[in-house]
């Protein structure tokens, strides 16, 4: 019989008092499944795909960015050069970005999918819940800022409210974003350990400091600093997708370099 409090890893049931050898009486997945200790191979397959499609969607979507950044970029260049007005291009590039930061935020709400097994032990200031509500603030935020560019586009009442909101739209969202850099990369690294992958968990713990120093050092260099933030950013999300994909398609995360023996 199973001892103590055990969460089903597929629907969160309580297995406490079950056989161990049975079957949960919520979802029919043996018990067995939820004694095999936390490694993410044992976890529910719904719980692992929605981990990798929301890493999915938070990594295209930055790599979308990027080219719309770029294409911005030259795009107003371009047309400054031969005199050509702005005002329509300004209005289409805040409507795919909004849509652009729609798919980020979504991606990462995915990423941070409660995991069933851990159903009732899970601390309420863990590093998922907090990137759950910086994600939720965030796109408030960003549906607030649109709103209100297109008003002042529209409108020539310069009121405090339509002046004032907008930056502290952004303010908050700012805040939100930094809060939910430290939450996702501590949220990783209990993921990584969950693989196990001391590359990404050693990683996770070294950009905490690292990314911020990285960014803020290297914004006057052409903005070369932030730019390499990303890319070590992207590429460590990257490496835990591989993992959530081996698992799925094999039941074993991927033999990558840096994994334990």
């Amino acid at each position: 019989m199973v001892e103590g409090d055990r969460a089903c890893v597929a629907c969160s049931y309580n297995l406490r008092g079950l056989p161990v050898l049975g079957l949960c009486p919520e979802c029919g997945r043996p018990v067995m499944d939820s004694l095999r200790g936390i490694l993410l191979e044992f976890a529910s397959r719904d719980y692992v795909a929605k981990v990798g499609s929301g890493l999915w969607l938070v990594l295209n979507g930055i790599l979308l960015m990027i080219v719309m950044w770029a294409l911005t970029f030259f795009g107003r260049v371009m047309f400054s050069a031969v005199g050509v007005r702005l005002e329509g291009l300004a209005l289409l590039v805040s409507v795919i970005g909004l849509g652009v930061s729609a798919m980020i935020l979504f991606g990462y709400f995915r990423y941070s999918e409660p995991d069933p097994g851990f159903a009732g032990s899970e601390r309420p200031d863990s590093a998922r819940r907090v990137l759950r509500v910086a994600v939720i603030i965030q796109a408030a935020a960003a549906v607030i800022e649109f709103v209100m560019q297109v008003v002042l586009r529209a409108t020539t009442i310069a009121s405090p409210a339509v002046v004032l909101l907008p930056t502290a739209a952004v303010a908050l969202s700012f805040i939100a974003w930094v809060v939910q850099f430290f939450a996702v990369m501590r949220y990783t690294e209990w993921l990584a350990k969950r693989v196990p992958d001391r590359l990404v968990v050693a990683r996770a713990r070294r950009y905490r400091w690292l990314l911020p120093l990285i960014s803020v050092v290297g914004a006057v260099a052409m903005m070369l600093g932030p730019l390499l933030a990303l890319v070590l950013y992207w590429t460590l999300l990257h490496r835990v997708r591989i993992h959530a994909g081996s698992i799925l398609k094999t039941g074993r995360p991927a033999k990558l370099p840096g994994m334990l023996p």
